[in-house]
């Protein structure tokens, strides 16, 4: 039986990242700060050792140990005191525009201030609704208030000074004012003064420039109420024109070219808009919807602005690039071997070295080396040409179907490398062309700049390392120091064979780790004794090293075991245990750290209170969610997740697992997915169990759409986006700043939010280049289907989901991707649906079967008792429940992609396995040998 490790693909729809932060005390002004914190948790936090330490001062803290940040006080009549709910930081700016930072409460809770104006800024940390109070040096109060909810307050305090405008732009200028209050400044008074403009306003005394001559005024009318803007595609014109219907709206046109967005109010009428000047009409358009998008021109030329384009026109005034085109260029050499006898302009494309790929049926091929990519897919019908150099390479191809021949020829047509595809359809090789081998590494000692092929293994590094005298590794041969230089504790490694080595610190203050590759790297500088050392031979066979001291004297001499594996620990009298302080089992005797033994299970949110009250935990970690916790209601199976980027809010779960969310803003954006592809109606109630929103998901499943809380009027409120809504209250985060499309109805790929044609369109399918496989698991009595993507056509990304169950994976790039498992005889058919276009159908597969040969049961059939600790972890994770022995080992990430596939051989409880050259993120650890499958998940959080 075909037997490939396999994984129950994680159900992720969208791109979900997980990471566990560590709780502490991350405020810098603590006595106790962390600075490994990401989660603030206040009530750990220490200030009693920070003050002012000076008695003469008249916020002097006897008790302090540390000098506060801000200083101390002399002046009694410039200190003021302040008390909040919770922490903030105060600034203050003057005249000047300096800022100063006051203070952190609850680390202080006074501050000098010694200015008669000034702006006074307040920050809740983290952000939050927080009231405060300041009085002032007679002990009165000086100033309350309560910041937002997103955490900021900011007033302009005219403290014994006078206030007013300073601004001589404005129209109320006062030359008296010594505290400058940009809200009283108004700029009414401004305008074109000119009576002979017919945009004279007669109450303006200040002349703003934006006098129009008569030839340039114009009008715009419209059916509805409307938005209109123009913007200048060849001038700096940025017009926002507002339309009440049938009344004409005027304004200054210059000549030029402009694009065009408007937004009708009615969504029952087409929007007609019609632009007038000197009685001639430049643009009269009727929109079927209730927005629209174009171009127009006045007293201008459109032509397409690019010299090198085949319809090139240097008259033009209005800048096309759209429609450009270049279809005339190409080679024009007739002696080349890709002559082109249409081509009427020569784009350097010209070879006189061309080889061809052939090979039968459908199929994917490249060619490559360190210094050049070629590459081409479709039917075997020309076009699988690649212009070489001089130079080897290696040849890849892929086939749909196995057993297929494939050739590779040369100028004069002479087979230079020939083959079959096996069974999976794949087909490699290597070819040369006049082929100068040497070190084509730039870096090496002996960089060749002559060799066109590159052999690593004669690269010489030698000429690097550490050309101080006074260093332990000292080496008079260097050439060039790489900043190597070691001064204490310098190690050098010996192995009787080539192995993989690492050193990780396990200091709590020191986070060093060094890896090398036997005999190429045999050294390492480590600032004391307590760190793991470990070895991993390639060949899977025992191995001796040794550990030297600087002076050579050996420091440590072993073997590894029958698999070449060892894990050495050194602590040279210093104790092991778990030293951060934040762990559950936080060690407060142990020197040496032994992260993979602390364990973080007791945070979670104690509130019994709270929607997400965690009864297991002991430690709250101030993910509690009391006021803004919203639940949601679904019809049918379904993924749901609320964002708004522009604070860093995000929460998604799958339904009916997940039944609830914290969401903190006013306004945040949602999405909702059907499992099954379908109409699906929804019901978001707040705490209080009002409903906020009612809804149902397109005919595909799929929902997009702002939300808005206390009767804000959610939506994107930037003016520069495409979707931006005049009418918004508050941001979303929803703004889409891509406006282009493809605006042919005829195509499949038409867009109907698209507001220009952006040359995108296509009108026939390109199925994505894949194959399915089933791989069985007879003692488990199931079978997965993995799917193999080559080329992801013209679709991606897809839903790859199944007709067993609901489960659903993102397919994006060209990788493997798992589902299942599937009961051992049960049919399942995989299907692709084109989630960029409206879930379009590309793939239904034939029903695919895991036969799974009849199986006895296994008694005392062991558990999955695997697990990974520390975890999250830098990459480094110890191993528990897996016995020793040779396993297959396979890591898969959040959308099913398999990311690494591997042997891996155990020595029971405590395995290493070392995994940084991995992104941050969850992923899924899976072994098997012949009679188990082991999983659990890991977290990689560098």
């Amino acid at each position: 039986m075909h037997k490939l490790l396999s994984i129950l693909a994680l159900l992720s729809i969208a791109f979900t990242s997980f990471s566990q932060g560590i709780v502490g005390c991350s405020d810098t002004g603590a006595c106790n700060y962390d600075p490994e914190a990401q989660i603030l948790d206040i009530n750990l936090c220490v200030y009693d050792c920070v003050g002012c330490m000076d008695p003469l001062a008249v916020n002097y803290e006897a008790t302090a140990t540390i000098s506060n940040t801000n200083g101390c006080c002399y002046d009694p009549t410039t200190y003021f005191t302040f008390t909040a709910t919770s922490p903030l930081t105060i600034y203050a700016t003057d005249l000047s525009g300096n800022i100063n930072a006051l203070a952190t409460y609850p680390s202080e809770n006074g501050f000098c201030l010694d200015q008669t104006c000034f702006t006074l800024y307040i920050q809740a940390i983290p952000s939050q609704v927080a009231s405060f109070s300041i009085i002032g040096p007679d002990g009165n109060l000086f100033i309350e208030g309560t910041t937002d909810q997103f955490g900021y307050f900011s007033s302009t305090i005219s403290n014994g000074g006078i206030a007013g405008c300073l601004d001589a732009n404005a129209c109320n200028y006062n030359s008296n004012a010594t505290c400058n209050d940009l809200s009283l400044c108004n700029y009414d008074c401004t305008g074109c003064t000119d009576p002979n403009a017919p945009n004279y306003n007669p109450n303006a005394t200040i002349d703003d420039g934006s006098c129009c001559s008569e030839e340039n005024w114009a009008t715009a009318t419209t059916n509805v109420n409307a938005y209109i803007h123009i913007w200048g595609a060849s001038n700096g014109v940025d017009l926002f024109v507002y339309t009440q219907a049938n009344i004409p709206f005027e304004f200054c046109l210059e000549d030029g070219c402009y694009l065009y967005e408007a937004f009708g109010s009615d969504p029952a009428l087409s929007t007609i808009i019609v632009i007038q000047k000197n009685g001639i009409t430049y643009l009269e358009v009727s929109s079927l919807f209730t927005n629209s998008n174009g171009n127009f021109s006045v007293n201008a030329t459109p032509g397409c602005p690019d010299p090198t384009a085949c319809n090139y026109n240097p008259e033009s005034t209005c800048p096309d690039w759209l429609s450009c085109t270049y279809n005339c260029q190409g080679c024009t050499d007739p002696l080349a071997d890709n002559y082109d006898p249409n081509a009427l302009v020569d784009n350097g494309t010209c070879c006189y070295n061309q080889y061809t790929v052939q090979y039968e049926g459908i199929g994917y091929w490249y060619i490559t080396n360190d210094f050049t990519y070629y590459t081409n897919s479709g039917e075997n019908q020309g076009n699988n040409n690649a212009c070489l150099s001089d130079g080897c390479y290696f040849v890849g191809i892929y086939l749909t179907e196995p057993n297929l021949y494939f050739s590779v020829t040369d100028p004069n047509g002479q087979i230079i490398l020939e083959g079959t595809t096996d069974e999976t359809g794949n087909g490699s090789g290597y070819i040369s062309i006049n082929p100068i081998t040497g070190c084509t590494d730039p870096y090496a000692c002996n960089f060749d700049p002559e060799a066109n092929c590159n052999d690593y293994t004669l690269c010489s590094y030698a000429c690097y390392g550490c050309s101080d005298p006074d260093a332990q590794n000292f080496n008079p041969e260097v050439i060039y120091d790489n900043g190597s230089c070691c001064y204490s504790n310098y190690k050098t490694v010996e192995l009787s064979s080539d192995s993989y080595w690492s050193v990780y610190a396990l200091t709590p203050t020191s986070y060093n780790y060094v890896t090398g590759i036997y005999p190429t790297n045999n050294s390492f500088c480590l600032e004391d004794g307590c760190f793991q050392f470990s070895v991993f031979n390639f060949l899977q066979e025992p191995t001796t090293f040794t550990i030297y001291n600087a002076d050579g004297s050996i420091f440590y001499s072993g073997t590894t075991d029958e698999l070449g594996n060892a894990v050495v620990n050194f602590s040279e009298g210093d104790i092991y245990g778990c030293t951060d302080t934040y762990a559950c089992n936080y060690d407060p005797a142990a020197t040496c750290s032994d992260w993979y033994a602390c364990n973080y299970d007791c945070y979670g949110c104690t509130d019994p209170n709270a929607p997400n009250y965690d009864p297991t935990a002991t430690l709250d970690d101030g993910t509690c969610c009391t006021n803004d916790w919203y639940t949601i209601e679904m019809s049918g199976a379904g993924y749901f997740q609320t964002v708004n980027y522009a604070y860093g809010l995000y929460n998604a779960g799958n339904y009916p697992e997940n039944t609830g969310f914290c969401q903190a803003s006013s306004c945040f954006g949602l999405y909702v997915y059907s499992y099954e592809f379908e109409p699906l109606t929804f019901t978001i109630t707040d705490a209080q169990g009002n409903i906020v929103l009612q809804g149902t998901t397109d005919e595909t499943g799929y929902f997009v759409g702002s939300v808005g809380i206390n009767n804000e009027i959610a939506g994107c409120t930037d003016v520069n986006a495409c979707n931006y809504n005049p009418e918004a209250t508050c941001n979303s985060s929803m703004c889409v700043y891509y406006c282009g499309g493809c605006t042919d109805p005829a195509a499949i790929n038409f867009n109907a939010n698209a507001q220009y044609e952006d040359g995108s369109c296509f009108y026939t399918l390109e199925p994505p280049m894949m194959q399915l496989f089933v791989d069985e698991f007879e003692a488990e009595e199931q079978y997965f289907v993995r799917l193999d993507m080559m080329s992801t056509g013209n679709g991606a990304p897809y839903m790859m989901s199944n007709d067993v169950n609901t489960e659903m994976i993102m397919v994006e790039n060209n990788g493997q991707y798992i589902a299942g498992p599937f009961p051992c005889g049960e049919d399942v058919v995989i299907k692709l649906n084109s989630a960029e276009y409206g879930m379009m159908e590309y793939v239904v597969s034939d029903p695919l079967n895991g036969a799974c040969a009849a199986v006895s049961v296994i008694e005392n059939e062991t558990l999955n008792t695997l697990s990974a600790y520390p975890n999250p972890s830098n990459g480094l994770f110890t191993l528990n429940g897996i016995s020793s022995g040779k396993w297959n080992m396979q890591i898969v990430d959040i959308t099913g992609r398999i990311v690494e596939s591997s042997n891996f051989n155990s020595t029971g409880n405590n395995a290493s396995l070392e995994l940084s050259n991995l992104s941050d993120g969850q992923y899924q650890l899976i072994f098997t040998n012949e009679t188990q499958i082991l999983t659990t998940k890991i977290v990689i959080n560098k």
